[in-house]
C-alpha cells in the first residue's frame, strides 16, 4: 500500500513537472513569436518613415538649392517663384515650403511614425537569446532612422552640409535595412 502511494506520488510529481515544462516552453515560444512580430513591425515602420523622410528631406533640399541657384522645377517653383520670379532669399523659399499645408501634413506623418516606432521599441526590451543579434542591428537601424527622419523634421546647417547629411543617411538607412532583412527572412 505504501509502495503504491509512493508510485502514485511520483507519477503525479512527474506529471506536474511535465506540465510546468510544457508551460515554460509554450511561454518561451510565445515570447519569441511576439518579439519577432514586434521586430518585424518596427523594421517596416522605420522603413516607411525613412521613405517619407527621404521624400520630404529631398524636397527641402531641392527648394533650398533651386532658390539659391535659381533653377526652375515644377515641384519647387511654387516655393521658389511664388509670384513668377525667384525669391530674393532662399530662406523665403524655405518659409514658403514650411507654410504649405500639404508639406506640413507630410512632416506630421513622419512625427507620428516616430511615435509609433518609439512605442514598439519600448516593447523590444530583453530580447530572447534567438534575437540578440537582431536586437543589436535593430538599434543601429533605429539610430539612423531617427537621424534621417529628424533631418526632414528639423533641417539645419547649410545647403552643403544638409546635402552631405542627406546622402550619407540615405545610404546608411539602406545599409541598416539590408542588415535587418537578414533577420526577417525566416
Amino acid at each position: 500500500m505504501n509502495r503504491s502511494k509512493v508510485i502514485i506520488g511520483l507519477v503525479i510529481a512527474i506529471a506536474i513537472m511535465a506540465v510546468v515544462i510544457v508551460g515554460i516552453l509554450v511561454k518561451k515560444n510565445n515570447n519569441q513569436k511576439e518579439y519577432y512580430s514586434n521586430l518585424e513591425s518596427a523594421t517596416m515602420l522605420m522603413l516607411s518613415g525613412c521613405a517619407d523622410a527621404e521624400s520630404s528631406a529631398g524636397l527641402i533640399h531641392d527648394v533650398w538649392k533651386n532658390a539659391i541657384y535659381e533653377d526652375r522645377n515644377d515641384e519647387t517653383d511654387k516655393y521658389t517663384c511664388p509670384d513668377g520670379y525667384f525669391v530674393s532669399d532662399f530662406n523665403d523659399a524655405l518659409s514658403n515650403l514650411w507654410s504649405d499645408t500639404s508639406f506640413l501634413s507630410d512632416i506630421e506623418k513622419i512625427k507620428n511614425n516616430q511615435e509609433s516606432v518609439q512605442k514598439i521599441m519600448k516593447d523590444l526590451k530583453n530580447p530572447p537569446d534567438k534575437y540578440v543579434e537582431a536586437d543589436s542591428d535593430l538599434k543601429e537601424f533605429y539610430d539612423v532612422y531617427l537621424e534621417f527622419t529628424n533631418l526632414a523634421i528639423n533641417p539645419s546647417g547649410n545647403l552643403i552640409s544638409y546635402t552631405e547629411d542627406y546622402n550619407d543617411l540615405d545610404s546608411d538607412v539602406m545599409s541598416k535595412y539590408d542588415k535587418m532583412k537578414m533577420h526577417l527572412e525566416e
